[in-house]
């Protein structure tokens, strides 16, 4: 008589279709494909009826190398990994689909137990479940392995393209930049011929020159097309935060003049170490969201700029809006590159972006060791805290509080 392993085996061979077949049932239940996607073939049921015969092998000779080293279970596996990751399953998906058909094995095991017509220990039925459940482990393992291995060469054929697209862009982007640059510093804002407006006029074409040029070397850092150290960054030096803040601001001016939103900017600011630049990208992009997504069913719209000190070694700037907010959902993602909350009201609010002014934000912030932190709520306003390290900020400077 046969042993009970070699029983099991055998019904396992004899009803592998039916097995799969139940399998298949379940997993309709389970997975959000079509059930032909996950079979696809002419007889439909191709893939698991070979594997049921290696886990049964395995079963009746239990040698590991049966089940890891058989070209027929590795090359099955191996096709349901690479046929998973084309239908855009997940890790979690196919351990899921491997857990449920190991269920299936151990309840078939368990109902044709009885029917064995000779005496079976304990031991030996735990033994026999270990096999079934080891077979499946190893089963899993190879396809899984295959999966993630051809999702790790998809995104690194998708950043290969990305960072040649982003090169492409950025050398696209450079060429007019540094003519802009040339030509701008030929401009000289205190030729006695030019009109006070004209002089106002130049200063903001050389502001937004340099700034346009501070924000695409630090698209460049952002899309890893250029290296950190290849980017010349200011020195850090003391500044007098009001007086850049002020400069930054203005650049915003016919902007938010033109939204009828004011700008009130805090009179009394401590100095700070840092680099200028890069405080500069930060507040311009804060205020331009600022601008941008006020609410205009507001009679009075305003943004407020504030500074002080938080503790002994930081500073922090806050920029705060009463506009439309930022939804609870929408808030951990607002940092991200592209990312945009109020995608869906561009056309009320005529505005657009491509979602990158906050993510800038934050890279120059961390780049000198601060960070930005945000609070809001829909329909009442947002609020930005960017934390700053204090180093050798000095006395506060300025006049008494009031309206900028």
């Amino acid at each position: 008589m046969e042993d009970f392993a070699a029983f099991v085996a055998t019904h396992l061979r004899r009803s592998r279709v039916e097995i799969c077949q139940r399998w298949l049932d379940q997993l309709t239940d389970l997975l959000p494909v079509d059930q032909r996607q996950i079979f696809p073939s002419s007889t439909l049921l191709d893939h698991i009826p070979v594997l049921l015969v290696e886990i049964a092998d395995y079963i009746e000779t239990p040698h590991e190398s049966e089940v890891t080293m058989s070209s027929r279970v590795t090359a099955k596996a191996t096709e349901l990994g690479l046929l998973r990751h084309a239908q855009d399953a997940s890790v979690h998906q196919i351990l899921r689909e491997y857990d449920l058909l190991a269920t299936i094995l151990e309840s078939t095991v368990a109902d044709i137990a009885p029917q064995y017509a000779g005496d079976v220990s304990p031991l030996e039925t735990v033994r026999t479940m270990q096999r079934v459940a080891r077979s499946v482990r190893v089963l899993m393992q190879t396809t899984v392995d295959t999966f993630l291995a051809k999702y790790d060469e998809t995104i690194d054929e998708q950043r290969a393209r990305l960072r040649d697209f982003n090169q492409a862009l950025s050398h696209q982007l450079r060429n007019p930049m540094n003519a802009l640059r040339l030509a701008a510093g030929l401009l000289d804002p205190n030729d006695d011929e030019h009109s006070p407006e004209q002089r106002r006029v130049v200063e903001l074409v050389q502001s937004g020159v340099s700034r346009t040029q501070r924000v695409l070397e630090e698209l460049e850092r952002l899309s890893g097309t250029r290296d950190e150290n290849d980017i010349p960054s200011a020195a850090a030096q003391a500044i007098d935060l009001r007086a850049v803040i002020e400069d930054s601001v203005g650049q915003l001016f016919n902007v938010a003049k033109a939204r009828d939103i004011g700008i009130v900017l805090e009179e009394k600011m401590p100095e700070i170490t840092v680099d200028a630049g890069k405080l500069e990208l930060i507040v311009v992009n804060l205020v331009a969201n600022a601008i941008k997504y006020s609410d205009p069913d507001k009679a009075e719209r305003n943004v407020w700029i504030t500074a002080d000190q938080r503790g002994a070694d930081s500073i922090e700037i806050r920029v705060k809006d009463d506009g439309l907010g930022i939804s609870a959902e929408a808030l951990p993602h607002i940092f991200e590159r592209g990312f945009r909350a109020h995608q869906h009201l561009d056309d009320r609010h005529e505005v657009d972006g491509e979602g990158l002014g906050l993510a800038i934000a934050r890279g120059c912030a961390e780049s000198i060791g601060g960070s930005i932190e945000v609070q809001s709520r829909p329909g009442e306003g947002s609020e930005f805290t960017v934390v700053l390290p204090r180093s050798e900020a000095r006395a506060e400077v300025g006049g008494e509080a009031g309206a900028g």
